[in-house]
């Protein structure tokens, strides 16, 4: 993610709120995600061309190995257009969603919604934790608030950086 991505809207509500200046932004890998779903999808539809073929064509093996094939491909395929889908929509989803580090503070933009916390703000952070292979990580305000950080491109360096941002606001 470039500086220059960074919103005018966004800009003024990171003034507003005093975070100082943006130092780096994290964004979602919409542009993998996307490709990659519709490899997915091209490789369903491959397997309906299997499925076709598989009862178009005679077998000598008989026609419970062309039903056996029939059945795994139309499995493979529901799974993969299903995947694919569901990838598609987390995709376009949090495609406007962006993480700013500031020298202040954070500022967490998913579309239109905004909200930030300040390094101070902070009462505790979890560490990465995996669910379905995705990391996750969370920040717990002292006034109730929780952002939870997941789907971005670089958020290890994003957890490190706010853990260390956070380490030097506890000391100062």
């Amino acid at each position: 993610m470039s500086m220059e991505s960074l919103i005018a809207e966004a800009q003024r509500r990171i003034e507003r709120d005093q975070l100082g200046l943006p130092l780096n932004i994290y964004g979602p890998p919409t542009a993998f995600t996307i490709i990659g779903s519709m490899i997915a999808l091209v490789v369903a539809i491959a397997m309906a061309g299997i499925v076709w073929l598989s009862f178009s064509m005679p077998s000598e093996n008989g026609i419970f190995l062309n039903v056996f094939v029939a059945f795994l491909a139309v499995i493979l395929m529901i799974f993969l257009s299903v995947m694919s889908f569901q990838s598609l929509s987390r995709a376009l989803s949090d495609r406007n969603m962006r993480v700013v580090i500031c020298t202040r503070g954070v500022a967490f933009l998913r579309g239109r919604d905004y909200e930030s916390f300040r390094w101070q703000d902070v009462l505790t952070t979890f560490s990465l934790t995996r669910y379905k292979k995705r990391p996750i990580y969370t920040v717990h305000c002292h006034d109730g608030r929780k952002f939870v950080f997941q789907n971005l491109s670089g958020i290890e360096d994003l957890a490190e950086s706010i853990d260390v941002h956070v380490a030097r606001a506890k000391r100062s």
